[in-house]
C-alpha cells in the first residue's frame, strides 16, 4: 500500500511524520512538501537527511503561473508519470495541488482513500474542510467526476479525538502524543533543530506570551494590535511585561516597540525546549495555546479571549466575528475540562486585573 501526504505547513511536516513513523511503512510513504513558507527549503533538506526512507517531494506554489492551465488541470488529470501511484491520500485540508493530485489519482486508480490529518481549530469545531465558495468549485463537482468534492472521506486523524465536536470522517485514529516515548519524537526534533539552527535559552522567571493572529489581514474585524494595546496595559499596571509571539503571516512593525519572542521555530517544537509551567499564554482563538495539551499532555497556563473580544466588540448574532468567537469559547471549555491546562475564558478587564494578581 503505497500513501501519500500533502503538507503546507511545519505543523503539517510534525503530524504528518508523527502518523508515519507510528502506523506506516515510512519506505511505502511520500510527502509532498509545498516551499513557500519560512525555513521550508530548509526544512525539506533537512526532512531527505533525517527520514531517508520517506520520498519528499517539493511543491512549488508558483509552479502553475498561467492562469487558465492552473484552472485547467483541476478538470482535466495531467498524464501519471511525474508521482507513484498512491493507494491512499492524507490532507489536512484543501488546496489547490490536493485538489489537482486527488483528480489525477483518482483518474487512475479508482479505489484511492481520501483521510484527514489534524490542522488546528478546524478539527474539532466541526468546519467544513471542502466548501463550494465560488462558481469555479461548482463546476468542478457538477463537471468533473473525480473532482475531490466528489470525495468520501476515510479516516481522521486527531491528538484528541473524544474532542471532536463533529466529523465528515467514516472512522476517527487517535495520532499519538508527541512525547518522547514516542518512536517519532527525536528524529522531528532533530529535523526541526538541524533545520532552524537555533537555542532558545530558557528563562527562569515568568512569561507572558500575546500570540498575534493576522485578524485584519483575514478580513476579520478584529484588531489584534488594539488588543495587545489594552492587555499590554493591564499587565504593565500589575509590573508585567507582554512579550508577542508574532504569526509566521505577520510583520512584526506593526507592535512597535513591544518586546517580541525571538524564536523563528514553530511553536509546537518551541515548547518542547522550555518550561511550559513558566509560560502564560494570551490569545483570542489560536490552537497554538492549546498544542502542548493536545499534542503532548503536557500542563499549562493560557488565557482565551473570546469572551473578552466580543465584550469589546459588541458583534451581531448573526456575523461571522460573533460565530468564530462563540465556537471557539465552546470549544475552549472543553478543552477546560480536560484539567490538564489551566483554560480560563475571562469577560472583562477586572477578571483579567485578577488572573494577573493570582500569578504574582
Amino acid at each position: 500500500m503505497k500513501h501519500a501526504f500533502i503538507a503546507w505547513t511545519p505543523l503539517h511536516l510534525i503530524n504528518a511524520l508523527n502518523i508515519i513513523v507510528n502506523k506506516f511503512d515510512k519506505q511505502e510513504t511520500t510527502i509532498f512538501c509545498y516551499d513557500d513558507f519560512s525555513f521550508a527549503p530548509k526544512l525539506i533538506g533537512s526532512l531527505k537527511l533525517e527520514f531517508p526512507e520517506i520520498k519528499v517531494i517539493t511543491i512549488n506554489n508558483n509552479l502553475f503561473t498561467n492562469k487558465l492551465k492552473k484552472i485547467w488541470h483541476l478538470y482535466k488529470p495531467f498524464k501519471n508519470n511525474h508521482f507513484d501511484c498512491y493507494d491512499h491520500l492524507y490532507i489536512p485540508g484543501d488546496n489547490y495541488f490536493a485538489r489537482v493530485l486527488y483528480l489525477q489519482q483518482k483518474h487512475y486508480n479508482s479505489s484511492l482513500q481520501l483521510h484527514y490529518y489534524e490542522d488546528g481549530i478546524g478539527a474539532y469545531i466541526g468546519a467544513d474542510i471542502l466548501r463550494l465558495e465560488n462558481k469555479n468549485d461548482k463546476w468542478q463537482k457538477y463537471y468533473v467526476k473525480n473532482s475531490i468534492f466528489h470525495a468520501k472521506w476515510g479516516k481522521g486523524y486527531y491528538y484528541k479525538p473524544s474532542l471532536v465536536a463533529e466529523t465528515f470522517c467514516s472512522e476517527l485514529q487517535e495520532i499519538p502524543s508527541f512525547t518522547e516515548e514516542n518512536p517519532a519524537y527525536a528524529g522531528i526534533m532533530r529535523l526541526f533543530k538541524r533545520a532552524y539552527q537555533e537555542n532558545y535559552n530558557d528563562s527562569d522567571e515568568m512569561e507572558l506570551i500575546y500570540f498575534d493572529q493576522p485578524f485584519l489581514n483575514d478580513n476579520v474585524a478584529i484588531d489584534e494590535v488594539k488588543v495587545f494595546q489594552q492587555l499590554n496595559t493591564l499587565c504593565q499596571s500589575q509590573q508585567m511585561n507582554l512579550k508577542v509571539k508574532c504569526h509566521p503571516r505577520s510583520d512584526a512593525n506593526k507592535y512597535g516597540q513591544a518586546q517580541l519572542v525571538e524564536t523563528n521555530l514553530p511553536w509546537e517544537i518551541f515548547v518542547q525546549l522550555v518550561d511550559i509551567e513558566k509560560l502564560v499564554i494570551f490569545s483570542v482563538n489560536s490552537t497554538a495555546g492549546l498544542s502542548p495539551l493536545i499534542m503532548s499532555g503536557q500542563e499549562g497556563r493560557v488565557i482565551y479571549l473570546p469572551k473578552y473580544i466580543q465584550n469589546l466588540y459588541a458583534f451581531k448574532s448573526d456575523s461571522k466575528e460573533y460565530a468564530i468567537l462563540k465556537n471557539s469559547e465552546e470549544l475552549f471549555s472543553r478543552f477546560a475540562d480536560e484539567g490538564k491546562l489551566a483554560i480560563t475564558l475571562p469577560s472583562t478587564d477586572q477578571e483579567i486585573k485578577r488572573l494577573l494578581q493570582q500569578m504574582v
